[in-house]
Protein backbone atom coordinates (compact mmCIF):
# COMPACT_ATOMS: atom_id res chain seq x y z
CA UNK A 1 0.00 0.00 0.00
CA UNK A 2 0.90 3.89 -0.38
CA UNK A 3 3.01 4.79 2.63
CA UNK A 4 0.78 5.65 5.46
CA UNK A 5 -2.30 3.98 4.22
CA UNK A 6 -1.89 0.39 5.19
CA UNK A 7 0.72 -2.35 5.49
CA UNK A 8 1.51 -6.16 5.54
CA UNK A 9 3.87 -8.71 7.85
CA UNK A 10 5.13 -11.25 5.19
CA UNK A 11 5.80 -13.39 7.98
CA UNK A 12 2.58 -14.21 9.20
CA UNK A 13 1.15 -12.39 6.22
CA UNK A 14 -0.93 -10.01 8.13
CA UNK A 15 -2.44 -7.10 6.55
CA UNK A 16 -3.61 -4.44 8.50
CA UNK A 17 -6.02 -2.16 6.06
CA UNK A 18 -8.20 0.64 8.25
CA UNK A 19 -6.74 3.50 10.09
CA UNK A 20 -10.59 3.70 11.43
CA UNK A 21 -11.69 1.75 14.34
CA UNK A 22 -13.75 -1.61 13.96
CA UNK A 23 -16.71 0.22 16.13
CA UNK A 24 -17.52 2.47 13.15
CA UNK A 25 -18.21 -0.37 10.44
CA UNK A 26 -19.03 -2.84 12.70
CA UNK A 27 -22.57 -3.16 11.52
CA UNK A 28 -21.48 -3.51 8.22
CA UNK A 29 -18.60 -6.39 9.12
CA UNK A 30 -21.43 -8.56 10.51
CA UNK A 31 -23.69 -8.49 7.68
CA UNK A 32 -20.12 -9.47 5.55
CA UNK A 33 -19.67 -6.40 4.07
CA UNK A 34 -16.46 -3.78 4.11
CA UNK A 35 -17.19 -0.05 3.60
CA UNK A 36 -16.22 1.72 0.79
CA UNK A 37 -13.02 3.90 2.12
CA UNK A 38 -11.07 0.44 2.33
CA UNK A 39 -11.64 -0.54 -1.08
CA UNK A 40 -8.27 0.91 -2.42
CA UNK A 41 -5.90 -0.41 0.53
CA UNK A 42 -8.22 -3.59 0.60
CA UNK A 43 -7.20 -4.05 -4.08
CA UNK A 44 -3.86 -3.24 -3.23
CA UNK A 45 -2.67 -5.33 0.01
CA UNK A 46 -4.79 -7.99 -0.74
CA UNK A 47 -2.94 -8.91 -3.39
CA UNK A 48 0.41 -8.92 -1.66
CA UNK A 49 -1.78 -11.40 0.44
CA UNK A 50 -2.45 -13.42 -2.06
CA UNK A 51 1.12 -13.34 -4.20
CA UNK A 52 2.94 -14.39 -0.45
CA UNK A 53 0.12 -17.45 0.02
CA UNK A 54 1.97 -18.82 -2.98
CA UNK A 55 4.89 -20.80 -2.73
CA UNK A 56 8.08 -18.27 -2.83
CA UNK A 57 6.32 -16.34 -0.18
CA UNK A 58 5.90 -19.69 2.35
CA UNK A 59 9.26 -20.38 1.40
CA UNK A 60 10.80 -17.23 2.25
CA UNK A 61 8.19 -17.31 5.50
CA UNK A 62 9.51 -20.66 6.53
CA UNK A 63 13.42 -19.59 6.83
CA UNK A 64 12.73 -16.81 8.61
CA UNK A 65 10.94 -19.18 10.95
CA UNK A 66 14.17 -20.86 11.69
CA UNK A 67 16.06 -18.00 12.05
CA UNK A 68 13.47 -16.80 14.76
CA UNK A 69 14.00 -20.48 16.09
CA UNK A 70 17.62 -19.93 16.39
CA UNK A 71 17.44 -16.32 17.94
CA UNK A 72 14.91 -17.90 20.69
CA UNK A 73 16.93 -20.36 21.58
CA UNK A 74 20.40 -18.41 22.14
CA UNK A 75 21.51 -14.98 21.10
CA UNK A 76 22.05 -14.37 17.24
CA UNK A 77 26.00 -13.78 17.83
CA UNK A 78 26.42 -17.34 18.99
CA UNK A 79 24.71 -18.30 15.37
CA UNK A 80 27.13 -16.95 12.42
CA UNK A 81 24.82 -18.65 9.87
CA UNK A 82 21.41 -16.88 11.88
CA UNK A 83 22.93 -13.43 9.87
CA UNK A 84 23.75 -14.79 6.76
CA UNK A 85 20.21 -16.04 6.63
CA UNK A 86 18.77 -12.80 7.69
CA UNK A 87 20.44 -11.24 5.13
CA UNK A 88 19.22 -14.08 2.67
CA UNK A 89 15.60 -13.26 3.79
CA UNK A 90 15.63 -9.55 3.53
CA UNK A 91 17.31 -9.55 0.36
CA UNK A 92 15.29 -11.91 -1.74
CA UNK A 93 12.45 -9.55 0.07
CA UNK A 94 13.63 -6.76 -1.23
CA UNK A 95 14.57 -8.40 -4.83
CA UNK A 96 10.74 -8.98 -4.71
CA UNK A 97 9.25 -5.59 -3.29
CA UNK A 98 8.80 -3.74 -6.42
CA UNK A 99 7.31 -6.17 -8.83
CA UNK A 100 4.80 -7.38 -5.34
CA UNK A 101 4.04 -3.18 -5.13
CA UNK A 102 3.92 -3.50 -9.41
CA UNK A 103 1.45 -6.07 -9.08
CA UNK A 104 -0.66 -4.90 -6.68
CA UNK A 105 -1.03 -1.33 -8.40
CA UNK A 106 -1.87 -3.08 -11.40
CA UNK A 107 -4.32 -4.59 -9.43
CA UNK A 108 -5.85 -1.01 -8.10
CA UNK A 109 -5.68 0.74 -11.15
CA UNK A 110 -5.84 -1.67 -14.18
CA UNK A 111 -7.10 -5.10 -13.73
CA UNK A 112 -10.75 -5.80 -14.94
CA UNK A 113 -12.04 -9.13 -15.35
CA UNK A 114 -12.73 -9.55 -19.30
CA UNK A 115 -13.81 -12.48 -21.73
CA UNK A 116 -12.13 -15.27 -19.45
CA UNK A 117 -13.99 -18.00 -17.62
CA UNK A 118 -11.63 -17.12 -14.85
CA UNK A 119 -11.53 -14.55 -12.18
CA UNK A 120 -8.64 -13.65 -10.29
CA UNK A 121 -9.44 -14.16 -6.17
CA UNK A 122 -8.82 -10.74 -5.47
CA UNK A 123 -11.41 -9.83 -7.80
CA UNK A 124 -13.85 -12.07 -6.28
CA UNK A 125 -13.49 -10.81 -2.75
CA UNK A 126 -13.40 -7.58 -3.57
CA UNK A 127 -17.39 -8.47 -5.51
CA UNK A 128 -18.26 -10.37 -2.01
CA UNK A 129 -16.90 -7.43 0.51
CA UNK A 130 -17.79 -4.11 -1.30
CA UNK A 131 -20.67 -2.61 -3.05
CA UNK A 132 -24.12 -2.15 -0.76
CA UNK A 133 -26.65 -4.15 -2.18
CA UNK A 134 -29.15 -1.00 -2.57
CA UNK A 135 -26.41 0.09 -4.90
CA UNK A 136 -25.57 -3.15 -7.38
CA UNK A 137 -28.63 -4.57 -9.15
CA UNK A 138 -28.78 -8.26 -7.23
CA UNK A 139 -28.76 -10.22 -10.45
CA UNK A 140 -25.56 -9.76 -11.10
CA UNK A 141 -22.59 -12.55 -11.09
CA UNK A 142 -19.33 -11.98 -9.28
CA UNK A 143 -17.71 -10.70 -12.41
CA UNK A 144 -20.25 -7.91 -12.81
CA UNK A 145 -19.99 -7.13 -9.57
CA UNK A 146 -16.21 -6.85 -9.41
CA UNK A 147 -16.42 -4.78 -12.72
CA UNK A 148 -19.10 -2.41 -11.47
CA UNK A 149 -17.20 -1.72 -8.26
CA UNK A 150 -14.34 -1.19 -9.96
CA UNK A 151 -15.44 1.51 -12.89
CA UNK A 152 -17.10 3.13 -10.00
CA UNK A 153 -13.65 3.44 -7.99
CA UNK A 154 -11.46 4.23 -10.93
CA UNK A 155 -13.98 7.16 -12.50
CA UNK A 156 -13.54 8.75 -8.74
CA UNK A 157 -11.42 11.22 -7.47
CA UNK A 158 -9.81 9.53 -4.82
CA UNK A 159 -8.30 6.77 -8.02
CA UNK A 160 -7.09 10.08 -9.39
CA UNK A 161 -5.53 11.23 -6.66
CA UNK A 162 -3.73 8.05 -5.79
CA UNK A 163 -2.51 7.06 -9.70
CA UNK A 164 -1.28 10.66 -9.78
CA UNK A 165 0.63 10.04 -6.52
CA UNK A 166 2.57 7.01 -8.16
CA UNK A 167 3.31 8.54 -11.53
CA UNK A 168 5.43 11.26 -9.75
CA UNK A 169 7.40 8.61 -7.41
CA UNK A 170 10.80 8.21 -7.82
CA UNK A 171 12.27 5.35 -10.33
CA UNK A 172 14.28 3.56 -7.54
CA UNK A 173 14.02 1.08 -4.99
CA UNK A 174 14.87 3.04 -2.06
CA UNK A 175 11.08 4.74 -2.51
CA UNK A 176 9.61 1.45 -1.86
CA UNK A 177 9.88 0.36 -5.80
CA UNK A 178 6.45 1.38 -6.44
CA UNK A 179 6.81 3.40 -9.88
CA UNK A 180 9.64 1.22 -10.96
CA UNK A 181 8.00 -1.97 -10.28
CA UNK A 182 4.40 -0.44 -11.85
CA UNK A 183 5.87 0.35 -15.02
CA UNK A 184 7.90 -3.04 -15.32
CA UNK A 185 4.38 -4.63 -15.02
CA UNK A 186 2.73 -2.42 -17.18
CA UNK A 187 5.66 -3.24 -19.56
CA UNK A 188 5.13 -6.95 -19.16
CA UNK A 189 1.49 -6.26 -20.08
CA UNK A 190 2.14 -4.07 -23.09
CA UNK A 191 4.79 -6.97 -24.42
CA UNK A 192 2.10 -10.21 -23.37
CA UNK A 193 -0.77 -8.69 -25.54
CA UNK A 194 1.46 -8.94 -28.53
CA UNK A 195 1.74 -12.13 -28.01
CA UNK A 196 -1.50 -13.07 -26.26
CA UNK A 197 -4.96 -12.73 -27.46
CA UNK A 198 -6.31 -13.77 -24.43
CA UNK A 199 -3.81 -11.65 -22.19
CA UNK A 200 -5.88 -8.34 -23.30
CA UNK A 201 -8.16 -9.52 -20.15
CA UNK A 202 -5.56 -7.73 -17.46
CA UNK A 203 -7.65 -9.24 -14.76
CA UNK A 204 -5.76 -13.03 -16.21
CA UNK A 205 -2.78 -11.55 -17.17
CA UNK A 206 -2.61 -10.50 -13.25
CA UNK A 207 -3.36 -14.13 -12.40
CA UNK A 208 -1.07 -15.62 -14.60
CA UNK A 209 2.02 -12.84 -13.67
CA UNK A 210 0.78 -14.25 -10.53
CA UNK A 211 1.50 -17.91 -10.78
CA UNK A 212 4.59 -17.03 -13.04
CA UNK A 213 6.58 -15.78 -10.48
CA UNK A 214 5.33 -16.87 -7.09
CA UNK A 215 4.71 -20.43 -7.76
CA UNK A 216 8.06 -20.87 -9.37
CA UNK A 217 9.85 -24.21 -7.86
CA UNK A 218 13.20 -23.03 -9.26
CA UNK A 219 13.26 -20.02 -7.33
CA UNK A 220 12.02 -21.30 -4.17
CA UNK A 221 14.95 -23.78 -4.39
CA UNK A 222 17.17 -20.77 -4.80
CA UNK A 223 15.89 -19.01 -1.47
CA UNK A 224 16.06 -22.98 0.28
CA UNK A 225 19.86 -23.48 -0.57
CA UNK A 226 21.54 -23.34 2.29
CA UNK A 227 25.33 -23.99 0.93
CA UNK A 228 24.98 -21.00 -1.53
CA UNK A 229 26.66 -17.34 -0.14
CA UNK A 230 23.99 -14.50 -0.13
CA UNK A 231 25.79 -12.85 -2.65
CA UNK A 232 25.93 -15.67 -5.39
CA UNK A 233 21.96 -16.30 -4.07
CA UNK A 234 20.45 -12.90 -4.60
CA UNK A 235 22.33 -13.34 -8.91
CA UNK A 236 20.70 -16.39 -8.87
CA UNK A 237 17.31 -14.27 -7.61
CA UNK A 238 17.99 -11.76 -9.69
CA UNK A 239 18.26 -14.34 -13.01
CA UNK A 240 16.13 -16.52 -12.45
CA UNK A 241 13.16 -13.15 -12.16
CA UNK A 242 14.51 -11.94 -15.41
CA UNK A 243 14.05 -15.42 -17.11
CA UNK A 244 10.70 -15.37 -15.71
CA UNK A 245 9.44 -12.04 -16.88
CA UNK A 246 10.90 -12.50 -20.25
CA UNK A 247 8.64 -15.05 -20.62
CA UNK A 248 6.14 -13.00 -21.77
CA UNK A 249 8.01 -12.75 -24.98
CA UNK A 250 7.46 -16.16 -25.93
CA UNK A 251 6.20 -16.92 -29.32
CA UNK A 252 4.30 -19.93 -27.47
CA UNK A 253 2.53 -17.82 -24.72
CA UNK A 254 -1.17 -18.13 -26.23
CA UNK A 255 -1.11 -21.80 -26.16
CA UNK A 256 0.53 -21.68 -22.80
CA UNK A 257 -1.78 -19.19 -20.91
CA UNK A 258 -4.83 -21.47 -22.93
CA UNK A 259 -3.52 -24.30 -21.22
CA UNK A 260 -3.46 -22.31 -17.71
CA UNK A 261 -6.93 -21.15 -18.11
CA UNK A 262 -7.95 -24.09 -19.25
CA UNK A 263 -6.69 -26.29 -16.19
CA UNK A 264 -7.88 -23.73 -13.74
CA UNK A 265 -11.59 -23.38 -15.50
CA UNK A 266 -11.32 -27.66 -15.19
CA UNK A 267 -10.04 -28.41 -11.82
CA UNK A 268 -9.55 -25.23 -9.56
CA UNK A 269 -6.14 -25.98 -10.46
CA UNK A 270 -3.10 -26.69 -12.02
CA UNK A 271 -1.69 -29.67 -10.31
CA UNK A 272 -0.18 -31.84 -12.52
CA UNK A 273 -0.35 -28.89 -15.39
CA UNK A 274 2.78 -26.65 -14.40
CA UNK A 275 4.25 -27.49 -18.03
CA UNK A 276 1.61 -23.96 -18.39
CA UNK A 277 4.12 -21.82 -15.74
CA UNK A 278 7.19 -23.53 -17.91
CA UNK A 279 7.68 -25.65 -14.96
CA UNK A 280 8.66 -29.32 -14.73
CA UNK A 281 5.38 -30.33 -12.60
CA UNK A 282 7.35 -33.14 -10.83
CA UNK A 283 9.40 -30.37 -9.10
CA UNK A 284 6.71 -28.39 -8.12
CA UNK A 285 5.09 -30.89 -6.45
CA UNK A 286 8.02 -32.17 -4.70
CA UNK A 287 9.25 -28.64 -3.68
CA UNK A 288 5.93 -27.95 -2.12
CA UNK A 289 6.02 -31.92 -0.11
CA UNK A 290 9.43 -31.08 0.87
CA UNK A 291 8.75 -27.54 2.10
CA UNK A 292 5.67 -28.99 4.43
CA UNK A 293 8.09 -32.00 5.76
CA UNK A 294 10.06 -29.50 6.75
CA UNK A 295 7.52 -27.41 9.06
CA UNK A 296 6.09 -31.26 10.65
CA UNK A 297 9.86 -32.10 11.60
CA UNK A 298 10.46 -28.62 13.33
CA UNK A 299 7.67 -28.46 14.83
CA UNK A 300 7.12 -32.54 16.17
CA UNK A 301 7.63 -32.86 19.87
CA UNK A 302 8.33 -29.19 20.74
CA UNK A 303 6.64 -27.90 23.86
CA UNK A 304 2.97 -26.69 23.19
CA UNK A 305 2.78 -28.58 19.87
CA UNK A 306 0.12 -30.37 21.72
CA UNK A 307 -2.32 -27.71 22.27
CA UNK A 308 -2.43 -26.61 18.26
CA UNK A 309 -3.56 -30.56 17.59
CA UNK A 310 -5.72 -30.98 21.22
CA UNK A 311 -7.29 -27.85 19.91
CA UNK A 312 -8.08 -29.01 16.29
CA UNK A 313 -9.50 -32.53 17.63
CA UNK A 314 -13.09 -31.98 18.49
CA UNK A 315 -13.01 -35.39 19.59
CA UNK A 316 -10.30 -36.09 22.09
CA UNK A 317 -10.81 -38.23 25.34
CA UNK A 318 -11.15 -36.26 28.97
CA UNK A 319 -7.15 -37.23 29.45
CA UNK A 320 -6.51 -36.01 26.31
CA UNK A 321 -8.59 -32.66 26.71
CA UNK A 322 -7.04 -32.52 30.33
CA UNK A 323 -3.21 -32.53 29.18
CA UNK A 324 -4.26 -29.92 26.33
CA UNK A 325 -5.76 -28.05 28.94
CA UNK A 326 -3.03 -28.59 31.34
CA UNK A 327 -0.57 -27.46 28.27
CA UNK A 328 -2.24 -24.41 27.47
CA UNK A 329 -2.22 -23.05 31.07
CA UNK A 330 1.75 -23.57 30.86
CA UNK A 331 1.87 -21.68 28.09
CA UNK A 332 -0.57 -18.86 29.15
CA UNK A 333 2.34 -18.64 32.03
CA UNK A 334 5.36 -18.41 29.77
CA UNK A 335 3.64 -15.96 27.52
CA UNK A 336 3.37 -13.60 30.68
CA UNK A 337 6.05 -14.08 31.88
CA UNK A 338 8.20 -13.64 28.72
CA UNK A 339 9.11 -17.08 26.97
CA UNK A 340 7.53 -17.80 24.13
CA UNK A 341 7.62 -21.81 23.05
CA UNK A 342 9.21 -23.14 19.78
CA UNK A 343 5.49 -24.22 18.95
CA UNK A 344 4.09 -20.49 19.14
CA UNK A 345 6.88 -19.47 16.48
CA UNK A 346 6.20 -22.23 14.01
CA UNK A 347 2.98 -23.08 13.70
CA UNK A 348 1.09 -20.11 14.34
CA UNK A 349 2.20 -17.98 11.61
CA UNK A 350 2.01 -20.74 9.20
CA UNK A 351 -1.70 -21.27 9.62
CA UNK A 352 -2.25 -17.64 9.73
CA UNK A 353 -0.75 -17.21 6.33
CA UNK A 354 -4.06 -17.69 4.81
CA UNK A 355 -6.25 -15.53 6.92
CA UNK A 356 -6.69 -11.89 6.01
CA UNK A 357 -6.31 -9.49 8.59
CA UNK A 358 -8.50 -6.17 8.11
CA UNK A 359 -7.80 -4.08 11.72
CA UNK A 360 -7.24 -5.04 15.22
CA UNK A 361 -8.32 -2.59 18.40
CA UNK A 362 -7.43 -2.31 21.75
CA UNK A 363 -10.55 -2.89 23.88
CA UNK A 364 -11.92 -3.43 27.13
CA UNK A 365 -13.13 -6.79 27.79
CA UNK A 366 -15.41 -8.70 30.61
CA UNK A 367 -16.17 -12.67 30.66
CA UNK A 368 -19.06 -13.07 33.19
CA UNK A 369 -19.29 -15.94 35.32
CA UNK A 370 -22.41 -17.09 33.04
CA UNK A 371 -20.03 -17.05 29.98
CA UNK A 372 -21.33 -14.02 28.36
CA UNK A 373 -18.59 -11.74 26.77
CA UNK A 374 -18.41 -8.06 26.68
CA UNK A 375 -15.72 -5.79 24.21
CA UNK A 376 -16.02 -1.93 24.57
CA UNK A 377 -14.12 0.57 22.81
CA UNK A 378 -12.85 3.42 24.54
CA UNK A 379 -16.45 3.13 26.47
CA UNK A 380 -18.48 2.33 23.42
CA UNK A 381 -20.08 -1.28 23.34
CA UNK A 382 -19.12 -3.21 20.55
CA UNK A 383 -19.52 -6.85 21.02
CA UNK A 384 -21.92 -8.71 23.21
CA UNK A 385 -21.10 -12.16 22.87
CA UNK A 386 -20.95 -16.02 23.81
CA UNK A 387 -17.48 -16.73 25.42
CA UNK A 388 -15.18 -19.34 24.20
CA UNK A 389 -15.35 -22.63 26.32
CA UNK A 390 -12.66 -22.54 29.52
CA UNK A 391 -12.09 -18.35 29.17
CA UNK A 392 -11.72 -17.36 32.56
CA UNK A 393 -14.60 -14.23 33.88
CA UNK A 394 -12.71 -11.13 34.67
CA UNK A 395 -12.05 -7.65 32.91
CA UNK A 396 -9.14 -6.55 31.22
CA UNK A 397 -7.33 -5.03 28.19
CA UNK A 398 -7.51 -6.56 25.21
CA UNK A 399 -7.50 -6.54 21.58
CA UNK A 400 -10.53 -6.98 18.92
CA UNK A 401 -9.53 -8.16 15.48
CA UNK A 402 -11.62 -8.15 12.73
CA UNK A 403 -10.60 -11.08 9.79
CA UNK A 404 -11.26 -12.04 5.97
CA UNK A 405 -11.77 -16.14 5.68
CA UNK A 406 -11.02 -16.28 2.11
CA UNK A 407 -12.09 -20.13 1.06
CA UNK A 408 -15.48 -19.34 2.95
CA UNK A 409 -15.88 -15.77 1.63
CA UNK A 410 -16.66 -14.85 5.23
CA UNK A 411 -15.70 -11.74 7.80
CA UNK A 412 -14.77 -12.90 11.99
CA UNK A 413 -14.19 -11.43 14.52
CA UNK A 414 -12.46 -12.31 17.58
CA UNK A 415 -10.91 -10.90 20.95
CA UNK A 416 -7.79 -11.98 23.14
CA UNK A 417 -7.67 -10.84 26.48
CA UNK A 418 -4.11 -10.98 28.16
CA UNK A 419 -2.56 -14.64 27.09
CA UNK A 420 -5.68 -16.01 25.74
CA UNK A 421 -8.89 -15.95 22.92
CA UNK A 422 -11.98 -15.24 24.91
CA UNK A 423 -14.51 -15.03 21.72
CA UNK A 424 -14.96 -15.74 18.17
CA UNK A 425 -17.75 -14.63 16.11
CA UNK A 426 -17.63 -16.11 12.19
CA UNK A 427 -20.54 -16.81 9.97
CA UNK A 428 -22.16 -20.32 10.43
CA UNK A 429 -21.09 -21.35 6.54
CA UNK A 430 -17.73 -21.40 8.15
CA UNK A 431 -16.89 -24.99 9.31
CA UNK A 432 -15.64 -25.89 13.44
CA UNK A 433 -12.39 -27.38 12.25
CA UNK A 434 -11.47 -23.29 10.23
CA UNK A 435 -12.67 -21.86 13.19
CA UNK A 436 -10.46 -23.64 15.28
CA UNK A 437 -7.44 -22.95 13.22
CA UNK A 438 -8.38 -19.33 12.85
CA UNK A 439 -8.89 -18.61 16.29
CA UNK A 440 -5.57 -20.55 17.81
CA UNK A 441 -3.60 -18.98 14.67
CA UNK A 442 -4.97 -15.65 15.43
CA UNK A 443 -4.46 -15.32 18.49
CA UNK A 444 -1.06 -16.87 18.93
CA UNK A 445 0.14 -14.28 16.24
CA UNK A 446 -1.24 -11.53 18.19
CA UNK A 447 0.13 -12.26 21.77
CA UNK A 448 3.68 -13.16 19.69
CA UNK A 449 3.62 -9.91 17.21
CA UNK A 450 5.58 -8.18 20.07
CA UNK A 451 8.41 -10.62 20.15
CA UNK A 452 8.31 -11.33 16.46
CA UNK A 453 8.85 -7.51 16.08
CA UNK A 454 11.44 -7.34 18.75
CA UNK A 455 13.46 -10.61 16.69
CA UNK A 456 13.21 -8.47 13.34
CA UNK A 457 14.60 -5.49 14.73
CA UNK A 458 17.42 -7.14 16.81
CA UNK A 459 18.66 -9.02 13.46
CA UNK A 460 18.07 -5.84 11.50
CA UNK A 461 20.75 -4.42 13.57
CA UNK A 462 23.02 -7.01 13.77
CA UNK A 463 23.09 -6.67 9.62
CA UNK A 464 23.31 -3.17 9.62
CA UNK A 465 26.64 -3.48 11.84
CA UNK A 466 28.09 -6.10 9.67
CA UNK A 467 30.64 -4.29 7.22
CA UNK A 468 30.29 -7.29 4.92
CA UNK A 469 26.42 -7.26 4.98
CA UNK A 470 26.37 -3.45 4.27
CA UNK A 471 28.32 -4.11 1.41
CA UNK A 472 26.10 -7.11 0.03
CA UNK A 473 23.33 -4.55 0.74
CA UNK A 474 24.63 -1.91 -1.42
CA UNK A 475 25.04 -4.44 -4.44
CA UNK A 476 21.92 -6.23 -3.63
CA UNK A 477 20.33 -2.73 -4.54
CA UNK A 478 22.04 -2.01 -7.83
CA UNK A 479 21.47 -5.38 -9.24
CA UNK A 480 17.30 -5.29 -8.02
CA UNK A 481 17.74 -1.61 -9.77
CA UNK A 482 18.75 -2.31 -12.94
CA UNK A 483 16.51 -5.77 -13.27
CA UNK A 484 13.22 -3.84 -13.02
CA UNK A 485 14.98 -0.72 -15.15
CA UNK A 486 15.59 -3.44 -17.93
CA UNK A 487 11.27 -3.82 -17.72
CA UNK A 488 10.65 -0.41 -16.86
CA UNK A 489 12.06 1.56 -19.65
CA UNK A 490 12.18 -1.64 -22.66
CA UNK A 491 9.98 0.79 -24.68
CA UNK A 492 12.03 3.45 -24.59
CA UNK A 493 13.97 4.12 -28.15
CA UNK A 494 17.89 3.73 -27.41
CA UNK A 495 18.73 7.91 -27.85
CA UNK A 496 16.27 8.71 -25.22
CA UNK A 497 17.07 5.92 -22.65
CA UNK A 498 19.82 7.87 -20.85
CA UNK A 499 17.57 11.01 -19.81
CA UNK A 500 14.59 9.14 -20.03
CA UNK A 501 16.01 7.32 -16.43
CA UNK A 502 17.49 10.35 -15.32
CA UNK A 503 14.42 12.37 -15.29
CA UNK A 504 12.41 9.95 -14.29
CA UNK A 505 14.62 8.56 -11.33
CA UNK A 506 14.08 11.93 -9.43
CA UNK A 507 10.54 12.69 -9.55
CA UNK A 508 8.97 9.95 -12.18
CA UNK A 509 6.81 11.92 -14.55
CA UNK A 510 7.14 15.47 -13.51
CA UNK A 511 9.76 16.67 -15.56
CA UNK A 512 8.62 14.28 -18.73
CA UNK A 513 5.24 16.36 -18.26
CA UNK A 514 6.73 19.50 -18.13
CA UNK A 515 6.22 19.78 -14.43
CA UNK A 516 2.51 20.23 -15.11
CA UNK A 517 0.24 19.10 -12.42
CA UNK A 518 -2.76 18.75 -14.59
CA UNK A 519 -0.76 17.10 -17.09
CA UNK A 520 0.29 14.13 -14.33
CA UNK A 521 -3.55 14.06 -13.41
CA UNK A 522 -4.50 13.76 -17.32
CA UNK A 523 -2.21 10.82 -17.71
CA UNK A 524 -3.71 9.19 -14.61
CA UNK A 525 -6.92 9.31 -15.54
CA UNK A 526 -6.79 7.93 -18.71
CA UNK A 527 -5.15 5.50 -17.98
CA UNK A 528 -7.99 4.50 -15.24
CA UNK A 529 -10.31 5.18 -17.77
CA UNK A 530 -8.80 3.05 -20.14
CA UNK A 531 -8.73 -0.07 -18.14
CA UNK A 532 -12.73 -0.56 -18.45
CA UNK A 533 -13.31 0.96 -21.41
CA UNK A 534 -11.92 1.71 -25.00
CA UNK A 535 -15.21 3.76 -25.96
CA UNK A 536 -13.89 7.33 -27.40
CA UNK A 537 -17.11 8.93 -26.16
CA UNK A 538 -17.13 7.72 -22.15
CA UNK A 539 -13.38 8.67 -22.45
CA UNK A 540 -14.54 11.83 -23.57
CA UNK A 541 -17.30 11.95 -21.15
CA UNK A 542 -15.41 10.65 -17.99
CA UNK A 543 -12.45 13.58 -18.68
CA UNK A 544 -14.94 16.04 -19.15
CA UNK A 545 -16.15 15.22 -15.59
CA UNK A 546 -12.47 15.92 -14.35
CA UNK A 547 -12.63 18.90 -16.36
CA UNK A 548 -10.26 18.13 -18.92
CA UNK A 549 -10.29 18.39 -22.26
CA UNK A 550 -9.40 14.80 -24.46
CA UNK A 551 -7.74 16.28 -27.70
CA UNK A 552 -5.74 18.90 -25.95
CA UNK A 553 -4.47 16.79 -23.14
CA UNK A 554 -3.90 13.61 -25.99
CA UNK A 555 -1.85 16.77 -28.00
CA UNK A 556 0.29 17.26 -24.66
CA UNK A 557 0.74 14.03 -23.81
CA UNK A 558 2.06 12.72 -27.43
CA UNK A 559 4.65 15.86 -27.66
CA UNK A 560 6.03 14.99 -23.94
CA UNK A 561 6.16 11.23 -25.78
CA UNK A 562 8.09 12.96 -28.86
CA UNK A 563 10.37 14.75 -26.56
CA UNK A 564 11.38 12.60 -24.18
CA UNK A 565 10.62 8.76 -25.41
CA UNK A 566 8.71 7.34 -22.88
CA UNK A 567 5.78 5.38 -24.86
CA UNK A 568 2.84 7.37 -22.91
CA UNK A 569 0.47 6.12 -25.61
CA UNK A 570 0.82 2.98 -27.12
CA UNK A 571 -1.47 0.92 -29.56
CA UNK A 572 -2.60 -2.76 -28.44
CA UNK A 573 -1.41 -3.69 -31.82
CA UNK A 574 -0.54 -2.36 -34.79
CA UNK A 575 -3.92 -2.26 -37.03
CA UNK A 576 -4.40 0.97 -38.06
CA UNK A 577 -7.42 1.50 -36.34
CA UNK A 578 -6.53 0.59 -33.35
CA UNK A 579 -4.08 4.08 -33.03
CA UNK A 580 -6.93 6.09 -30.89
CA UNK A 581 -9.41 3.66 -29.81
CA UNK A 582 -6.88 0.81 -28.49
CA UNK A 583 -4.73 3.55 -26.31
CA UNK A 584 -2.83 1.73 -23.52
CA UNK A 585 -2.07 4.45 -20.89
CA UNK A 586 0.95 4.01 -18.56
Amino acid sequence: MLPGKASLDPLSNSLFLSERPIFEYLSAALDGKLPDFMLPSFLHEATHHWCLTDLVGTALAQIELQVQRMWIQSPVVQHPICGTMWAKVQAARQALEPLMEGIALFAEFDAYPGSSEIISPVMGWLAYLFGRSDEIPEDLDAVQKARYILCAYRTSELALRRKSDVLVRPLRTDDGGYLLGYLSVKSCWANAIKRSKRLADSDLFLTYLRNLVFQDAVMVDILRNQRIEETIMLQQLVLRLHERLKLFGSADLEDRVAEFENAIVETGGLSGRWECLYLDSKAVESTSQQMEAEIRETTAGRPGTQVFHGWLEPNAGDERRQRVEETRRTLAAALAGGNTPDALVDWAPVAHRVLIRIRIDKVDVTVSGQGDCKVEFHGIPCLAAPALAGAPAGAGEGQLALYFVPDDLALGLICVRESEPVCAEFPERVSKTTRRIAVVAIAQVLLSEAMRHAIQTDLTEQENHSAGLTGFQTAANNSITNLFLNFALAFVPDANLMQCRQMLEERGFWRILGENGDLVRALAVFGLIRSYTDDPDLIRAVMQMHEFDFDEQIGALRKAQRDHGYPLLVPRSDAPEEAERGLCFV
